[in-house]
């Protein structure tokens, strides 16, 4: 299993997050004519981790969940239910992931390209440590 495939499996494993946006759950960025409300999940930056005898397995990343919604009030539930469901967890089964840290919550509106109804974005960033054996 990815370190993609184990964020993805928690928050679908989330009921009210599941309650929310179903499986609406995209990696990378917001579909073309997407349902709303949705999340994308991106990873916008890792750093592997070197010893003295040269990778060790370990790597920082750093994780962007954005919440998709037409209202603010919505986009907001949905973020709260990610940070407490991504916020402190931790996997022992590979790729081991040591508790998760939130780091950076914003919120802005945009209007869609083309125009429409503008929408409410939630940005969230957590940091993310995995560690995976050496081969």
């Amino acid at each position: 299993m990815t370190l993609a495939d184990a964020i993805h499996q928690r928050l679908l494993g989330i009921e009210p997050l599941v309650a929310a946006v179903g499986k609406r759950i995209h990696w990378g960025w917001l579909p073309d004519r997407a349902e709303l409300p949705c999340v994308t999940l991106l990873m916008v930056g890792q750093t592997s981790m070197n010893g003295a005898a040269g990778p060790t397995g370990t790597k920082q990343c750093r994780l962007q969940v954005d919440v998709w919604a037409r209202r603010p009030s919505e986009a907001r539930t949905i973020a709260d239910a990610i940070e407490a469901a991504l916020g402190g967890w931790s996997r022992e089964a590979a790729p081991k992931i040591s508790p998760i840290s939130p780091l950076d919550r914003s919120e802005e509106v945009e209007t869609p390209e083309g125009g429409g109804d503008p929408l409410t974005r939630i940005s969230q960033d957590f940091s993310v440590w995995i560690y995976q054996a050496v081969a």
